[in-house]
């Protein structure tokens, strides 16, 4: 079931974005840790034009791992508000499309959160692959979790294409709150020819006024639930059709504003 995470009382200005890496242009200065052949910037696929961060396989099943960080400097940030860091997430097969391309169960990504500057980092998302499976920045699977120093790993059921089942993870969100200071290191590694991990559109958005992201079954808001809907914006705050594509905030006549995980 589609659901909502209610955003509480705050009027439909309350979500901003502070940082951003799109690649192509940035105000967040990311950059890969190390310097190795089989991690880049490339322009052959990407979610906003005209280039991704990737990292590739280059060997077989059983050879050493490609692996690095794709590092998000250190932001400080008023912890009075709530934070979301996402980005897009895509799995192709450009350097292999042999019956063995495509990422497996030791083939995976990190998302590490620091909240002390850059010191120290906490995994907080791990997204694995499956008996070769694969899927593009379109893919229907969407990752959420709020920030709590625990990993949670997100894996396909099968392996092979995963364009819409709902497991190919092309979409991938982690709520933070009670911070002052977000450092963000994404950790991806591979082996083999056609395994990949593509990347792109890195931000960080605020939620003013909101200092914690809502935990229990209370606090969501099921799309099918009989409500009027009032208004219906993007995360700008600009008026959208009910049927336009992607994340929107939903305002109902009660005053609540919720955001949509479409």
């Amino acid at each position: 079931m589609r659901y909502l995470w209610l955003l509480l009382l705050c009027n439909f200005n309350c979500i901003s974005q502070i940082k951003y890496d799109y690649i192509e242009n940035y105000n967040w200065d990311g950059y890969w840790f190390l310097s190795t052949p089989t991690s880049g910037y490339f322009t052959d696929a990407y979610y906003s034009s005209n280039s991704s961060a990737a990292l590739f396989g280059s060997g077989n099943d059983v050879s050493v791992y490609e692996y690095n960080w794709y590092v998000l400097p250190n932001v400080p940030v008023d912890n009075s508000n709530a934070y979301v860091f996402s980005f897009r997430l895509a799995s192709l097969r450009l350097t292999s499309t042999s019956g063995t391309a495509g990422v497996d169960a030791s083939d995976y990504v990190y998302v590490q959160l620091s909240t002390d500057g850059g010191t120290n980092y906490v995994n907080e998302i791990q997204i694995r692959g499956l008996f070769n499976s694969y899927w593009t920045y379109n893919a229907t699977g969407i990752v959420s979790k709020s920030a709590s120093g625990s990993v949670v790993t997100y894996q396909p059921t099968n392996g092979g294409n995963q364009e819409t089942t709902g497991k190919g993870f092309a979409y991938v969100e982690l709520l933070i709150s009670g911070v002052s200071n977000i450092a963000i290191d994404i950790y991806a590694r591979a082996n083999a020819s056609g395994e990949e991990w593509w990347f792109d559109n890195f931000r960080l958005d605020k939620v003013s006024g909101l200092g914690y992201f809502p935990e229990e079954e209370d606090d969501v808001i099921y799309i099918d639930k009989p409500k009027k809907i009032l208004r219906i914006t993007n995360l700008l705050g600009q008026d959208v059709d009910i049927d336009e594509k992607g994340f929107v905030i939903i305002t109902y006549e009660d005053g609540k504003i919720v955001k949509i995980f479409n």
